[in-house]
């Protein structure tokens, strides 16, 4: 529903555009002159169309249309539009017959004897399967060729802008093949531009037959390939098998063949496909208005308007604008194709503008990615690089420490036992810190194994607490835990003791004398468990909780620290692993409180 409300502003606009344009073509109709059978042609008019009465029109015989109208002494000319004049007359006299020459495939330019002022008569005489009327236009001569003149020069603007659509896209779909409305617009261009050099034949009486019906074939294949390109540059959501049939020019060319056949063979064969082609072409372009967008306002509207011209001659015969000389010669140039060539080429133009700057976004950006991931390996090579720095100075120290006590117990076994205390530190913290590596390097390959248990938290907080803790001096810290009952987790329990143990020792071993604080708070909005370990330490700065969780980063380095610098990083994966997650929240002299949130069952 919000669609079509953004497209209703759209769509106003777009139908205010078609009624100024037809009204324009309205406007040249009601401009136009017209004189009746046996009328006169004011001495100011340039031009008039002649309305005629037509005579014999039984079975197969010549049709004979008679014209009469009284003219001053100017000279001159009749222009036919629409029809194949197999004889023309005046007072009886031939002024073109079928050996003449025509001006082209649809208009006639017939030279009227100089007879000064007086009466004209005229008889258009059509037989067999031209007997449609055509339109006889009675123009004073000097008009008449600035008339030809004019059309002549659309044709040769039309020739140009096919000509170059032609070889813009050929050029394009070279070079991206994938892109099959592009040979649709070559061929619809190269097909469109034999159509005009054929307006611009003069062919013998015994070749006009042929050449109309090559004209009726390029009509109907130019028709569709307009379809899809129109379709394909405003996207339009189209059936798979309707797209396909479009993409694919040997289905075209087939079916403007059967049309062909369908025409010469049957009388209202042509008539018939005529109706069918108009309405599909409204269709599609009525279609195309509904799903008119902003970025495409302009394409669409031409688009659009190109069909109902294309249509006008069947559909439209109401509005009588073939009446107009005007219209017809702009028709016939075929003019109206030239908006929406412009538009097709601009409409390529700006797709294979918005391929390059996408490109080119995706070249930048994968640009940042590989500069990102080349600084994260950078750094991840670093922080190995100090790890194992790290991991030596804390194996050598005790390792030191262990070989001055051998060789004391060397000299003296007294020295032995009085620093066997010590020994079993070192060693504690030597099996602490190989475990530790040794788990962080199962983390990272995923080699550890998880089980998946209902787990009470808070029976599981107990035990963890239950354990004595000190701090970094020695002394014992006491824990206080504010737990919650029935609180049900998923989860690995040997994982999460694990987890929650180092957190806790983390908060011992920064605390002095006030006891770190466990409490449990189920969040019932996100359906978790929240469990806040706090302690009473120094704190951490903005800089040091970006760290925090890093390997092996240790607030306090000493040789005296039991801290291994593990301990949060392995949390933090356990927790992860559980689709949990931890965050640190910290004031410099006041502690730091670590927030793991769980999903609850």
């Amino acid at each position: 529903m919000g669609s079509i409300k953004r497209r209703i502003p759209l769509l106003i606009a777009s139908g205010f555009v078609l009624v100024v344009v037809y009204a324009g073509f309205i406007g040249m109709r009601s401009m136009q002159l017209i004189v009746p059978h046996d009328g006169m042609m004011p001495p100011s008019a340039k031009s008039c169309l002649l309305e005629g009465v037509a005579g014999n029109d039984a079975g197969d015989a010549p049709r004979v249309i008679d014209y009469l109208v009284h003219v001053d002494d100017r000279p001159y000319d009749v222009i036919v539009i629409g029809g194949k004049a197999f004889e023309f007359t005046l007072h009886g006299v031939v002024l073109r017959s079928p050996e003449d020459q025509q001006i082209n495939l649809n208009q006639s330019l017939i030279e009227v004897p100089e007879t000064g002022e007086g009466a004209l008569h005229f008889s258009y005489v059509s037989e067999g399967a031209n007997r449609a009327s055509p339109r006889v236009f009675l123009v004073e001569r000097s008009y008449a060729d600035e008339l030809f003149q004019l059309s002549r020069d659309l044709r040769m603007i039309c020739l140009g802008a096919l000509l170059a659509l032609a070889l813009y896209s050929l050029v394009l779909f070279l070079s991206k093949r994938t892109e099959r409305y592009l040979l649709s617009s070559f061929m619809y261009a190269i097909l469109l531009f034999l159509w005009v050099l054929l307006l611009f034949a003069h062919p013998p009486a015994a070749y006009s037959d042929t050449l109309a019906l090559a004209r009726q074939f390029l009509n109907i294949t130019t028709l569709l390939l307009s379809l899809h390109i129109g379709c394909e540059l405003l996207s339009l959501p189209l059936p798979q098998c309707l797209r396909t049939f479009l993409a694919t020019p040997r289905y075209i060319i087939a079916v403007g063949l059967i049309s062909l056949i369908i025409s010469s063979m049957f009388e209202m064969g042509l008539i018939v496909l005529q109706y069918f082609w108009a309405v599909a072409t409204i269709g599609v372009g009525l279609f195309a208005l509904l799903r008119i967008q902003r970025k495409n306002f302009a394409l669409t509207t031409v688009f659009f308007l190109t069909q109902v011209m294309r249509a006008n001659s069947s559909l439209f015969l109401f509005l009588s604008l073939n009446d107009s000389l005007w219209y017809s010669l702009f028709v016939t140039a075929p003019a109206f194709d030239l908006p929406c060539l412009l538009g097709y080429m601009i409409a390529i133009n700006k797709k294979f503008a918005k391929k390059f700057e996408d490109a080119e976004d995706l070249a930048a950006r994968l640009d940042e990615k590989v500069e990102l991931r080349t600084r994260q390996l950078q750094l991840q090579q670093a922080q190995k690089h100090q790890l194992m720095l790290n991991v030596f100075h804390d194996l050598r120290s005790p390792l030191f420490v262990l070989s001055h006590i051998v060789q004391s117990g060397e000299k003296d076994d007294r020295a032995l036992v009085e620093h066997l205390p010590v020994l079993k530190e070192r060693v504690s913290f030597m099996t602490s810190l190989v475990n530790d590596l040794f788990m962080i390097a199962k983390l990272e390959i995923g080699k550890v194994l998880f089980s998946s248990d209902v787990i009470d938290l808070g029976k599981l907080l107990e035990d963890v607490v239950a354990a004595p803790r000190v701090n970094s001096a020695g002394e014992t810290i006491a824990i206080e835990l504010r737990s919650v009952e029935d609180c049900r987790v998923e989860g690995d329990r040997v994982r999460l003791s694990q987890a929650f143990g180092n957190l806790v020792d983390n908060a011992a071993a920064y605390s002095e004398e006030t006891p770190v604080q466990v409490t449990m708070a189920i969040d019932a909005e996100h359906a978790s468990i929240n469990v806040f370990v706090a302690d009473s330490g120094p704190g951490l700065t903005e800089e040091e909780i970006a760290m925090v969780f890093d390997q092996y980063y240790c607030k306090d380095r000493s040789s005296t620290s039991k801290s291994t610098g593990l301990g949060l990083s392995i949390a933090r994966s356990v927790i992860l692993h559980h689709e949990g997650t931890i965050r640190v929240e910290s004031t410099v002299g006041q502690g730091t409180t670590f927030i793991v949130s769980l999903p609850l069952l």
